[in-house]
Parts: structure tokens; sequence; C-alpha cells
């Protein structure tokens, strides 16, 4: 359990680092930011998926994150298939 929410807060952190305005990782072009969602978004299934087998009402818990996680990749992602 322990490893999962520490994967999910590197890449939260990864992902907020990389979202600031202070030195961006996707302008530079070292990680696509399209990436970093989808890795958030997986690291927000597997802690899910690890919390159901503990607490139900810890996975669900953790279900408004993941859409606000989809919820802001879906423009993200708009962008990125409108521009070439």
């Amino acid at each position: 359990m322990a490893l999962t929410s520490a994967i999910k807060l590197v890449a939260s952190a990864v992902f907020c680092f990389s979202a600031g305005a202070a030195g961006s990782l996707s302008a530079s072009g070292a990680i696509p930011e399209w990436y970093l969602y989808l890795f958030l978004w997986a690291a927000i299934l597997a802690t899910i998926g690890r919390f159901s087998r503990d607490s139900i009402s810890a996975a669900v818990l953790l279900i408004p994150y993941l859409l606000w996680v989809t919820f802001g990749g879906v423009p993200n992602l708009g962008i990125v298939l409108l521009n070439p």
C-alpha cells in the first residue's frame, strides 16, 4: 500500500512541477505532458485497486480524484490533437 501511495505522490509532484510556471518539463520537450497525465491516471487506478482490497470506502473516495484528473486531461488531449 505504501508503494502505490508513493508512486502516486511522485506522479502528482512531477505533474505539478511540469504544469507550474517555474520551469516546465513539457516546454523543454523532456517529457510530453500527456504522458504525465497517463502515468498519474494509471497510478490512481493502481491505488484504487490496492485500496479496494482493504477498504471499499477508501477506494470510492479516490474516484472523484480520478475524475478530476480525467477532466484536466481531456482539454489537454484536445490541444495535443489540434496542434500538429
